[in-house]
């Protein structure tokens, strides 16, 4: 494991550096090449996003469905509650 005074030694103010097998060397990247987002791109078919975006909108359907089920059933327990402890 290299040491902070090592890592010290070896970086420059302004120029990349990596350090290998516990020795520095100038990394060989070119600053000013073109960049290009291509790598970046996902290729997907209109039919699979369309497929997949419905999916997900039909889940989280179902999940507000079954967030709303729950609620009404705390409500009608805290309704049941309040006449338990009226009756009390």
């Amino acid at each position: 494991m290299e040491t902070l005074e090592a890592l010290t030694e070896c970086l420059g103010p302004s120029l990349l550096w990596k350090m290998t097998d516990g020795t520095c060397e100038l990394e060989d990247i070119d600053l000013n090449a073109e960049y290009s987002d291509d790598d970046r791109k996902i290729h997907f078919k209109e039919a699979e996003l369309v497929d997949y975006l419905r999916h997900v909108e039909e889940d989280n359907l179902f999940k507000i469905s079954m967030l709303q089920d729950d609620e009404e059933a705390l409500e009608d327990k805290r309704k049941e509650s309040a006449v338990v402890l009226a009756s009390k």
